[in-house]
């Protein structure tokens, strides 16, 4: 006899009492398998990089190393942290995450933002330069115009990350550093400063060596970062301005000299035509350029291959001697 349940025969009762451990066993394997590739961290920091982490502040920036034993001592690793780092929304694609922020509650509060603080955002767009479309932008995204500004406490998120989460462990130590020196600028409480979940703080929710580095008072209260709504924005000077004009007009002209030349000595290809050429997909295009095989040059946003480079590849000059040609 069987029993049927939804439609599946299922094995006499006794045998069934036998198969399934088996099959558990089976399988016991492919679980214990599952369990190790999925990447999880110690919910403990690290001890020894805690130390070394001490004596660098005490060195460096003159901390007193029992303040720094004490403040750590109260530190709690938080494994909901390390959990949100690993599926962080911003590796969502363009379009799951355009509907995240481009609804009308958030346009709606914008446009609420934008009344309440007209002189103000005018102000810093005569001062600085920076457009209020841009300000709104980020504080929208952000903060939802400063109303989730984060609830874990920044020196718990930047030790988490700093000791517990080895993949990017040296990044957050640099902004625990930065961070416990801009409290003691700002001589704010150790632990009163609350964030996202790496660390980011205040409506605009800008890291503490961005705040260090570029936060202005731009009400003269005293404070670069306050609950102010006048001190959400970062200065960038007409110095940093030429710099960065600087910079990107010696990248153009690097990228089109590059460019003039391999017109005037080999004719670039297009990623389609290489493809077409050597009868290969965009993986193996990727592999090749990874490998140094096939080396992709960069036109501004575009990425073109060397004739010459193909024709090596492929060994057979007379093949296609007459591809491209005008």
């Amino acid at each position: 006899p069987s029993d049927c349940h939804l439609g599946v025969i299922m094995p006499y009762a006794p045998l069934r009492m036998i198969l399934l451990p088996i099959t558990f066993l089976r399988c016991l394997p492919l679980i214990v398998g599952l369990a190790l590739v999925s990447p999880s961290y110690a919910t403990d920091a690290d001890p020894k990089a805690i130390a070394v982490f001490i004596q660098e502040m005490q060195q460096t920036h003159q901390f007193d190393p029992s303040t720094l034993e004490k403040w750590f001592a109260e530190v709690e690793i938080r494994d909901s942290i390390l959990k949100a780092i690993s599926r962080p929304a911003e590796g969502k694609p363009w379009h799951a995450y355009r509907k995240i922020f481009i609804t009308q509650s958030r346009i709606d509060a914008g446009v609420a933002f934008a009344k309440a603080n007209t002189e103000l955002l005018q102000q810093a767009e005569d001062q600085y330069g920076v457009p209020p479309a841009m300000i709104l932008g980020i504080l929208g995204v952000e903060t939802r115009y400063g109303k989730f500004k984060g609830s874990y406490p920044v020196i718990d998120a930047l030790s988490t990350l700093a000791f517990a989460y080895p993949p990017r462990a040296k990044f957050f130590r640099k902004e625990l550093m930065q961070y416990l020196i801009l409290a003691r600028e700002e001589n704010w409480p150790i632990r009163s400063a609350k964030g996202s979940y790496a660390g980011a703080m205040g409506i605009p929710q800008f890291i503490p060596s961005s705040y260090r580095h570029y936060a202005v008072d731009f009400n003269n209260d005293g404070q670069r970062i306050s609950n102010s709504t006048a001190n959400i924005k970062l200065e960038i000077t007409s110095e940093d301005l030429r710099h960065f004009s600087d910079e990107l007009i010696s990248r153009a002209v690097n990228e089109v000299a590059v460019a003039l030349k391999a017109t005037n000595e080999d004719k670039l290809l297009t990623r389609e035509e290489v493809k077409e050429m050597c009868g290969v997909c965009d993986t193996t295009l990727w592999l090749w350029n990874k490998r140094n095989y096939l080396k992709a040059i960069k036109v501004g946003n575009k990425v073109r291959y060397r004739f010459s480079d193909v024709k090596r590849i492929l060994g057979e000059t007379n093949k296609i001697s007459g591809y491209g040609k005008d």
